[in-house]
């Protein structure tokens, strides 16, 4: 079999900030840690955002708002006016846990809404699904809780015979960032799992529109080179699927591509945090271009994998 020994970003001047904005979510997922979901919302200081965000006003930047439930946040819509701004590109994660009424108030605001799914926490609202993706660049995500899998297969296979978004089966992760969680699948499940694929349920017209919108979505693909001389676009979940994640000892350069930053201020490196810093004002954008050696055994983030990286 083929080995993966470089992955590139499409666009090297493209840069991904993660925004962790808050630490409280309405979810209790077993396989969520507390410090993603027992939080309080802190105030963000919006002044501070916007100098940090103007140092980057040379790049072609996307915030990716998250948390938490980043939209029950109460200054949501303030941190994205900010971002937009500045010249920033908006996508946010949201687990679809605000009304309808909510969704319809915001949608012009955001270019891209990734929305996950847990079949534990609630009920599935295609409606929701079906606003979005007529406004904005729409990820669906499917949490494949094995606790709750006929209804997590039963909601994947309903948002496939939608159009006009992307739809993605996704395999629990254990001990996801120290949630002390391993997901108990059957080898019917993981057969499902390793095979499944991501669906583009766009038509045509959609989706040359969405091209045409959002060509700063596909800055941060990324191309896996292989041993063998091949290469193709990658997908990260696929990669996770497949238990390819590990890429110790590899150059990587995804701090350059992704920061994270946290409502209390601190920030790392990529998503991964191999470098730390007390306040996301203190980052030097010099230092971010030289790469890092990587010490992970394994790399669980999706923005991460596809950060530029080689043995």
């Amino acid at each position: 079999m083929s080995k993966l020994i470089k992955i590139q970003i499409a666009n090297p001047n493209a840069l991904r900030i993660n925004f962790i904005m808050t630490r409280h979510c309405p979810y209790s997922c077993e396989y969520c840690p507390d410090t993603l979901n027992a939080g309080k919302h802190r105030e963000i200081n919006l002044e501070e955002l916007e100098t940090f965000l103007l140092r980057f006003k040379d790049r072609n930047g996307a915030i990716q708002i998250t948390g938490g439930e980043c939209t029950t946040h109460p200054q949501f819509q303030d941190v994205i006016e900010v971002s937009r701004k500045v010249g920033f590109n908006v996508s946010v994660d949201s687990n679809s846990v605000r009304t309808l009424r909510f969704y319809d108030s915001v949608k012009h605001l955001v270019d891209n809404w990734c929305i996950t799914l847990h079949p534990s926490q609630h009920t599935l609202d295609l409606e929701k699904l079906k606003l979005l993706s007529q406004h904005s660049f729409l990820v669906v995500y499917v949490m494949m809780d094995p606790a709750h899998w006929d209804t997590a297969l039963n909601w994947y296979n309903q948002i496939k015979q939608m159009s006009d978004l992307k739809v993605t089966p996704i395999r629990v992760m254990d001990n996801w960032a120290g949630a002390k969680f391993e997901a108990q699948y059957t080898d019917e499940q993981l057969e499902f799992l390793s095979s499944a694929q991501s669906n583009w349920l766009f038509t045509p017209e959609r989706e040359a529109a969405l091209r045409k919108e959002h060509m700063w979505l596909a800055d941060t693909e990324s191309t896996g080179f292989y041993n063998d001389g091949s290469s193709h676009t990658l997908d990260p979940f696929e990669i996770i699927r497949k238990k390819q994640n590990s890429f110790f000892g590899w150059k990587c350069s995804a701090g350059r591509e992704s920061i994270c930053i946290y409502d209390d201020g601190t920030a790392i490196w990529a998503n991964c945090g191999i470098k730390r810093f007390d306040h996301y004002l203190d980052i030097d954008p010099n230092e971010l271009n030289v790469p890092v050696k990587c010490t992970l055994l394994e790399c669980t983030c999706g923005t991460d994998i596809r950060g530029s990286k080689h043995l």
